[in-house]
């Protein structure tokens, strides 16, 4: 029999299909990316979408070759005949005039479901347990990989059990009249085909819910821990391939899905042009940021962690001493920092910033206002105060110079939430009773107090102006005591340091003018990725 072009052996034999589904699924990579961050312009924006669409087509392009190769490792025919065999089935079960193999078939699937399910809910809810305590990504994903192994059996034990009260519950039901027709394979594949464009629906609306909005929901937590956006995408841009497979797009010559994907990644370098664009896509693009993370990995060829042009900025990619931000001793006749000149470049006025001179406190018996500012991730060794050479920080050096500066101050430990849990109610982070301690962020225990708390009843206006998902949690009782809290981010773009300055000087002119008011200010900028702020 003559093969048709749309046969189901034909699915992966051209590129076209392949291409196609994965452009569209790395436009919306992008579209997620600029909505969840802030592109300078619509140049910016374009060179955004530039880098995922390339992105998108180098993994269908890897997609492709892969099941090539593997065609290649078991032969073409035997992968042809794999899918030509599990069409058959599919067609046989739908058109099965036997009720009773009917059911039999169908407990089979539900057999697989629950096994499947018990096997990926039990791992998962490991997974969330490692993730809540906080170790490692390289522990998190072996403890995973060992656990669903060990998990395997429970799950065949479930799928087998399932099966058989699934038969006889099939067998029960099938002897009624009114459940007979229902309890068909056919009828089963009709509600699949007919529902399928509202489980796409829901899958996005998840999607949506988990970028954008901040629900404290046990399964949206997770889907965010595990970046399920970025696992999602894939295995969209693949299901969209058997309905693409039937249009003329099928019929399109190899060439021109090889064409298009070369084309692509050309575009994409294109983009990668922009500094700007290559930020966003590494802060926010849910699946492209992991393969620009990875494309950055093999082109720092000299292991200084800077990537090569065009996925990095290291202007001596075969010299680990040359590389921005590297200190750059003036005369030696070397670039050293990138910076386009031998030695520190002055920032014009940088040095300059000064502050008003410092008032005295209140006498006693006068509340004084209060202001604590945190920052994310900030390094003390990159402040001019302590003796970094670039003028990143002057304001920061001038308060310094007239305030009261440690030289030796150690943060409470090494995560944002046991830090501040700590700093809020002064302990050290072991000592803080928690409700839930496998939860993040978990409860303060009702026996904790917190700073905002005993200022509130001191007599004090408190409020919280802030960056920072995490701060948002409804769950998250850190905000106990504060009057106003404000989390400014939510699930966008945390670099927004600007935004979180004018709000909290407008909270604190409004304030102040009415009494005595303590503010606590939180930024997230230097947090990783590291990148230079237009502002």
């Amino acid at each position: 029999m003559q093969e048709s072009p749309t046969d189901e052996r034909n699915l992966f034999a051209r590129p076209g299909p392949v291409a196609a589904c994965f452009a569209g699924a790395g436009l919306l990579d992008g579209l997620l990316s600029l909505l969840n961050g802030a592109p300078e312009g619509f140049g910016s924006a374009l060179a955004v979408l530039l880098i995922t669409l390339g992105f998108w087509l180098l993994l269908g392009f890897a997609c492709w070759a892969g099941l090539g190769l593997l065609g290649l490792l078991v032969g073409p025919q035997v992968l042809r005949d794999g899918l030509v065999r599990a069409r058959g089935w599919l067609n046989e079960a739908r058109d099965e005039p036997d009720p009773e193999h009917d059911r039999a078939r169908l407990a089979t699937a539900m057999a697989w479901l629950v096994g499947a399910g018990v096997w990926l809910l039990l791992g998962a809810g490991v997974l969330a347990y490692l993730i809540a305590t906080r170790n490692g990504p390289w522990l998190i994903s072996a403890a995973s990989l060992v656990v669903h192994l060990l998990l395997l059996p429970i799950g065949v034990i479930a799928g087998l059990a399932a099966r058989r009260g699934a038969l006889f519950t099939l067998e029960a039901l099938a002897s009624g009249e009114t459940f007979a027709e229902l309890l068909r394979v056919r009828t089963l594949m009709t509600l699949v085909r007919r529902t399928r464009v509202a489980a796409a629906a829901l899958t996005i609306l998840v999607m949506v819910l988990a970028e954008f909005v901040s629900i404290d929901n046990a399964f949206l937590r997770l889907f965010r821990a595990v970046d399920g956006t970025a696992f999602l995408l894939p295995l969209i841009a693949i299901a969209a391939l058997p309905s693409l497979h039937r249009t003329n797009l099928s019929g399109s010559a190899p060439a021109r899905g090889l064409i298009a994907m070369v084309a692509g990644l050309a575009i994409a370098f294109a983009g990668l042009q922009s500094d700007g664009a290559r930020i966003d896509v590494a802060t926010t693009a849910p699946t492209s940021k992991y393969v620009l993370k990875q494309l950055q990995r093999l082109t720092d060829f000299d292991g200084d962690g800077v990537a090569s042009a065009p996925f990095g900025n290291d202007c001596g990619p075969n010299d680990p001493t040359i590389k921005p931000f590297a200190e750059d001793p003036t005369g030696d006749g070397i670039d050293q920092n990138c910076d386009g000149q031998d030695g520190v470049a002055e920032t014009p006025g940088a040095q300059v910033a000064e502050l008003p001179p410092a008032k005295p406190l209140e006498p006693r018996g006068v509340q004084p206002n209060l202001v604590l500012i945190t920052i994310d991730a900030l390094r003390a060794d990159h402040l001019g105060a302590y003796g970094y050479q670039r003028p990143v920080s002057p304001v920061f050096d001038s308060y310094a110079e007239r305030g009261v500066l440690f030289l030796e101050a150690f943060s409470q430990d090494s995560g944002t939430g046991p830090s501040l849990w700590s700093l809020m109610v002064g302990k050290t982070p072991f000592q803080v009773k928690l409700e839930r301690p496998e939860r993040f962020p978990p409860r303060l225990a009702k026996t904790e107090t917190t700073l905002a708390t005993r200022l509130k009843r001191s007599g004090y206006q408190t409020a919280a102006v802030l960056c920072g998902q995490v701060f948002g949690t409804p769950w998250w009782n850190l905000k106990d005591g504060f009057d106003t809290f404000n989390e400014l981010c939510g699930a966008k773009d945390k670099h927004q340091a600007s935004r979180v300055t004018r709000e909290a000087l407008k909270t604190w002119r409004e304030l102040t003018a009415k009494g005595p008011t303590s503010m606590w200010v939180h930024y997230y900028d230097p947090h990783s990725p590291y990148y230079n702020s237009p502002l």
